[in-house]
């Protein structure tokens, strides 16, 4: 897929997860065990947060995390929310060990009900480059709450961007979403792309058709600009 349509949907993912999270309240912790697949190999579990190499916000972001880690356990915040918050600090110093660690403790007090930290996971394993991890993980942000739109279309993103040829695993994925959420366009998306992608024009053409008659007049142009396209292709 893309990178450009990539990012902008994990932007909207951000915006959608930031705000739901907010609603959790969960409590309790134990030890979780979320190992690596054998497959996987994590080179460096460092990267550039939108924080490193910024001392006045890598400052900040530490006084942050010691200020949520004071308040686990005080049933100030849920500790599931608190664990998530400090993961999220982490993220943004480029500590993904860390945030590895914290979305353990996380999943420890809620693994089962709840997809937020799967999510995160997914997010950080893709970027540390554990792949098969990641997907697992996204599977299970799906399992946890299959009515969840958000983690289908991120698990979607995450599976034709990593593994655009194991069509077995993404149309599997994709009857998931379907048999919930039916023809939504922000999955037809998803799927109208990564055909395009394989050269199965025929069926991206399909699909584009089919999300035209699901949208509104004012985005025809565009949807008509992508059909013209492939079209050429053909």
């Amino acid at each position: 897929m893309n990178k450009k349509r990539v990012v902008a949907i994990a932007g909207l993912l951000a915006l959608l997860i930031g705000a739901w999270s907010l609603s959790v309240h969960l409590g309790g912790s134990s030890e979780f065990s979320f190992p690596l697949d054998e497959r996987d190999v994590v080179e460096s579990w460092e990267f550039n947060g939108a924080y490193t190499g910024n001392e006045a916000l890598e400052a900040k972001s530490k006084a942050y995390i010691l200020e949520l880690e004071e308040s686990i356990g005080k049933n100030e915040y849920p500790d599931y929310q608190v664990y998530i918050g400090i993961a999220g600090q982490y993220e943004l110093l480029g500590d993904g060990r860390s945030m590895y660690d914290n979305l353990k403790k996380a999943l420890a007090i809620d693994s089962q009900r709840t997809g937020l930290a799967w999510h995160n996971m997914g997010v950080l394993l893709a970027r540390v480059g554990a792949k098969y991890t990641a997907s697992t993980a996204y599977s299970r942000a799906v399992e946890a709450e299959s009515g969840v739109m958000t983690y289908h279309t991120a698990r979607l993103a995450f599976l034709v961007d990593m593994f655009p040829e194991d069509e077995t695993l993404i149309e599997t994925a994709f009857s998931e979403a379907d048999n919930y959420f039916g023809d939504a366009v922000s999955i037809l998306q998803i799927r109208a792309y990564w055909y395009a992608d394989n050269a199965k024009y025929t069926k991206a053409i399909d699909t584009w058709k089919k999300i035209r008659a699901l949208s509104p007049d004012t985005s025809h142009a565009g949807i008509d600009k992508e059909i013209e396209k492939l079209s050429s292709k053909s």
